[in-house]
């Protein structure tokens, strides 16, 4: 086999020619970026502090400064692409493409992440508060992106996705200092009510935890007439870490001063009466 030296000449040739025509374009691609690295990190740097200073959460700020750089990066490598003389709409179709198969494939995933954006922007509690979610009610250890993380009065560790937490009626205790409670208590009818009032009257009164100004104080009302009992509504506030204790003591207290002035609080009771034709007829 012989070795055509013309051929090779016209081949190096061919080669040189092409490597001076889009050497300078290589030059400006490569430029591009290098100067878009540098411009899209000094953006995010930029958007970062500027979301800092708002009252957005920081992790917030964070999710965002990134979708930010990405897409600046994204925008520079495609400007250094069509620098090279390479049409780039086949690669933004193919890009744009990619996202949705993502997208579709992570919908849940999507869903959650979105579901954590709002839930951090809109902070309807924070951690170390008490909440209510949907029936379940525990202490926020930990709230991220994809889920949130409560621990329970038992001590169970409840991890609930963003997505539910979002659809679900949420109460949260511990953004108010206080709070009240509604006690109920029922006596008989033929108990004495004024007796019955001015106990609970006496107890709520000496009870230092129980707020007595003037946005909160308390009353003591008849509440309901039962078909057994008279209801009798004790409403009160205490600051938010003595509502549990004032309410325990309020409850036993009540019922040990009610058996002390046989003050009856009645219970649901049925009375079965036999007359002497039933007894015949079952005989």
């Amino acid at each position: 086999m012989q070795f055509n030296l013309s051929s090779a000449n016209q081949y190096v040739l061919w080669l040189k020619d092409l490597f001076l025509t889009y050497l300078p374009q290589l030059v400006i691609a490569i430029v591009i970026l290098v100067v878009g690295w540098f411009i899209a990190k000094f953006i995010k740097r930029t958007v970062r502090r500027i979301l800092y200073r708002t009252k957005l959460d920081k992790a917030v700020s964070l999710f965002l400064t990134q979708i930010v750089y990405i897409v600046l990066v994204v925008f520079v490598i495609l400007i250094a692409i069509n620098q090279l003389g390479i049409s780039t709409t086949p690669i933004t179709g193919a890009i744009v493409g990619m996202m949705v198969g993502i997208g579709m494939s992570l919908k849940s995933s999507v869903t959650m992440i979105t579901s954590g954006v709002i839930l951090v922007s809109s902070r309807p509690f924070k951690i170390g508060e008490f909440v209510d979610i949907g029936g379940t009610m525990g202490t926020v250890e930990d709230i991220n992106f994809i889920y949130c993380t409560l621990r329970t009065t038992d001590g169970r560790e409840v991890k609930m996705p963003n997505a539910v937490i979002t659809s679900r009626i949420i109460t949260n205790y511990s953004n108010n200092e206080f709070r009240r409670n509604d006690f109920v208590i029922g006596i008989g009818y033929d108990s004495d009510l004024k007796k019955a009032k001015e106990i609970l009257q006496k107890l709520v009164n000496e009870d230092e935890r129980i707020l007595k100004t003037e946005d909160k104080s308390f009353l003591i009302k008849v509440n309901t007439l039962g078909d057994s009992s008279v209801d009798i509504l004790v409403r009160y506030w205490t600051k938010r870490a003595d509502f549990l204790e004032t309410k325990w003591y309020i409850t036993e207290q009540s019922k040990l001063l009610f058996d002390q002035n046989n003050i009856e609080i009645p219970f649901p009771q049925r009375q079965v009466h036999f007359s002497k034709e039933s007894s015949a007829l079952s005989v």
